[in-house]
This record gives structure tokens, C-alpha cells and sequence, in this order.
């Protein structure tokens, strides 16, 4: 955790230290939930991103864009009663995590003021914290319980998978959407896999 915390802060630092390439800032707001053979009755739930980057010019309209994230992502998993036993069951996951896209992008020229940018690559992620919380009824009487989500939660830190969005530029501001797909199971020999979409604001800043 020490070596991949000293990475992100090193990339963060890099990011900004350098007159010949931008600085962009991006946000976004939307959803998240799991996906897999393994994932049912599920709710998605409303999340966030925040982050720093910057391009690297590559030929043409193409260039390379490193972006770190912090982003929140996660689920409500429902469960019913069954024949045998009386009750519901709610448990909430919020995942916290500092994320490291590497992406390609292309800037299409619409107009002399506007491009549709578009991206895509690989991602990489690391959970630093996040809570799971457990809500219980049976018979009329709710016991809640909350612990760390992945220290005690069964789901692993580490995640990972592909990344894409477009936008519309505007004299240095970018309005879009990201897409997130995740390749990892979140719990080890259980099918179930990250997905998120966010609409998105930038702001690229040219130093």
C-alpha cells in the first residue's frame, strides 16, 4: 500500500510540474453497481469522481492523457425472504478508491471554437477505504451492522479495467461522460465486477 500511495503522490506531483504540458481538472457525478453472473437485485448508487491530469501530444489529433482520480464508487445488494426464513436484507457498499487511467484520446475539429474529444484506455485502482453496512429485519424488528469494506468485507483492494468517454470542448472547458468497466472480481471466485458512468466537467488549463 506504502509503494502504490508513494506512486500516486510521485504521478500527482509530476502532473503539475511541468510548463510544457497542461493541467486539466476534471469532475463528474453519476452512478455505479456491480455486474456479473454472480451479481442479482441489486441497486445502483448515485457517486462521484474528482481528479487532475494532463495531455501528452502524440501525432495529429491524437494525444495521451494520465489522469488520478479519486473516485467513489459501489452497490445496494437486495435480498428477499424465503420459504424458511421470515425477513429482508440490505447491504450498502461504498468503495473509495484513488485511480490511475492512462488514456488515448482523439480531438475532432467541429468549428474553429468546439471539438468533440474522445478517449479510451486502461485503468488501475486502489481501494483506501469505504464502509459496508448490513441492515437486517425479521419479524418487524431491524439490526444494522457497519465495518470496513475492505479490510473486513471480503471485497479486495485492487481493481482494474477499461475506461472511455467523449465530450464537447469549448475554449478550454470539456462537458461529457466517462464510462468505467471493471475486469476484476471484487470478491476472490466470485463473479461480480465494477461498472460506473459519470457525467463529467472539465477544465483544461494550458501553462
Amino acid at each position: 500500500m506504502k509503494k502504490f500511495l508513494m506512486f500516486t503522490v510521485l504521478m500527482a506531483f509530476s502532473l503539475v510540474s511541468f510548463s510544457q504540458i497542461p493541467l486539466i481538472i476534471k469532475a463528474g457525478y453519476g452512478k455505479s453497481d456491480w455486474r456479473g453472473d454472480a451479481v442479482s437485485n441489486t441497486d445502483a448508487q448515485f457517486d462521484w469522481k474528482v481528479g487532475v491530469g494532463t495531455e501528452v501530444y502524440l501525432y495529429e489529433r491524437f494525444f495521451l492523457q494520465p489522469m488520478l482520480y479519486f473516485v467513489n464508487e459501489g452497490t445496494v445488494l437486495n435480498a428477499a425472504s424465503t420459504s424458511s426464513t421470515e425477513g429482508t436484507a440490505r447491504v450498502i457498499y461504498h468503495q473509495n478508491y484513488l485511480q490511475l487511467p492512462v488514456l488515448l484520446g482523439y480531438r475532432a475539429h467541429v468549428s474553429p471554437k468546439v471539438n468533440i474529444v474522445s478517449t479510451i484506455g486502461p485503468y488501475v485502482g486502489y481501494g483506501i477505504y469505504g464502509k459496508k453496512r448490513t441492515s437486517i429485519t425479521l419479524s418487524g424488528s431491524t439490526s444494522s451492522s457497519s465495518v470496513n469494506t475492505f479490510d473486513d468485507g471480503n471485497v479486495g483492494r485492487f481493481d482494474a479495467g477499461l475506461s472511455a468517454g467523449v465530450g464537447f470542448e469549448f475554449q478550454g472547458m470539456t462537458i461529457g461522460a466517462d464510462f468505467q468497466f471493471g475486469m476484476l472480481d471484487l470478491i476472490k471466485n466470485v463473479n461480480a465486477r465494477n461498472i460506473a458512468g459519470f457525467l463529467t466537467m472539465g477544465y483544461r488549463f494550458d501553462l
